[in-house]
């Protein structure tokens, strides 16, 4: 087709009124997508992305797509959930019921039963073996700080490569940084409590 705005039109259920949804090269090598009558357009697609390295580079051997679900952006590599991208904002004015959390005490003692782990990561669908790996293991930290660890986790003996991985237990990062700061401000009311005992004794 060819035209100084080029378009295709698709009428959904035989309607003789204004398009459903539009495919139209509004810009030089652009294509875009629009709703008739002002409405948003939805866009699916039955399989996945796929897409260059940079803007130049080949087109890799996997497709990739995204899930919203309980406030987090699942990521998707062929069948494979690879992880979930957390949206974080953290602006006043988007937030209600606040409550500062003040017992750094709690915080402390849950933190040191925190344990970092070396670990090996499986291979799951599109994703190799990782090895030598520090961090923690969300299914111990979830005993100790619930609030810590999101998902309904995985029932031992899962299929990796078959079944549905969406429930993973992973670390909320902002709360782990917010119950790591309780307990070094604990600490930090220790340290000052020392000092000042300190500084009572006679020499």
């Amino acid at each position: 087709m060819s035209a100084p705005t080029p378009f295709v039109d698709f009428h959904f259920g035989n309607s003789t009124t204004d398009y459903d949804v539009r495919i139209i090269n509004g810009l030089t090598k652009t294509l875009e997508v629009t709703a008739g009558n002002g409405v948003a357009a939805t866009f699916k697609v039955n399989g996945g992305y796929q897409c260059r390295t940079g803007t130049a580079g080949g087109y890799g051997g996997s497709l990739y797509n995204f899930n919203w679900a309980s406030n987090a952006m699942q990521m998707f590599v062929d069948s494979s959930n690879v992880g979930t991208i957390n949206v974080t904002s953290s602006d006043r004015e988007l937030k209600e019921n606040i409550e500062y959390q003040t017992d750094t005490k709690i915080a402390y003692d849950e933190v040191k039963q925190w344990r970092p782990a070396m670990f090996d990561m499986k291979v799951r669908g599109a994703l190799s073996a990782n090895r030598g790996l520090l961090g923690f293991i969300a299914n111990d930290i979830k005993e100790i700080s619930p609030e810590v660890v999101k998902g309904t986790g995985l029932p031992e003996g899962v299929d990796l490569e078959n079944d549905d991985l969406s429930g993973m237990y992973y670390l909320d990062p902002m709360a782990a940084i917010a119950k790591l700061t309780l307990a070094i401000q604990h600490m930090q009311g220790e340290l000052v409590e020392l000092k000042e005992l300190l500084n009572t004794q006679t020499p």
